[in-house]
């Protein structure tokens, strides 16, 4: 896993910085830009595709999916494709990050315990 950050950084920007790091490291292990899998060997070079979340779900399934199609809908196309899924999860699952007091108090807690004191300027 990776995750990287650049300051000011868009998403091509980003995407231009992982797709480069990626081709070098295929380079410097197998001397060309390649991947190896069991499957056989998976050319890395050039620019990748790019598509949305959305596009390739519905390639996946075979029909429309966009941000209005309902979570009963994706349950039947998950289902009519062999796929399951949990049927709390839609579009984007469960709030991760749901505003509780608990979660609001000890994220505070974290931040104070984490703040260091910066050296006073002599007067």
């Amino acid at each position: 896993m990776l995750e990287a950050y650049q300051a000011y950084a868009d998403y091509t920007t980003m995407l231009d910085l992982i797709r480069d790091l990626v081709q070098h490291a295929a380079i410097a292990a197998h001397g060309r830009p390649v991947a190896i899998r069991p499957d056989g060997e998976h050319d890395l070079s050039g620019h990748w595709p790019v598509i949305g979340v959305y596009e390739a779900v519905a390639a996946v399934l075979g029909a429309d999916v966009d941000p209005d199609t309902t979570d009963a809908d994706l349950h039947r196309l998950l289902t009519g494709a062999g796929l399951t899924g949990h049927d709390e999860l839609g579009h984007g699952g469960p709030d991760p990050w749901p505003p509780t007091t608990a979660w609001s108090s000890r994220a505070r807690s974290a931040r104070r315990s984490t703040r260091t004191s910066r050296p006073r300027r002599p007067r």
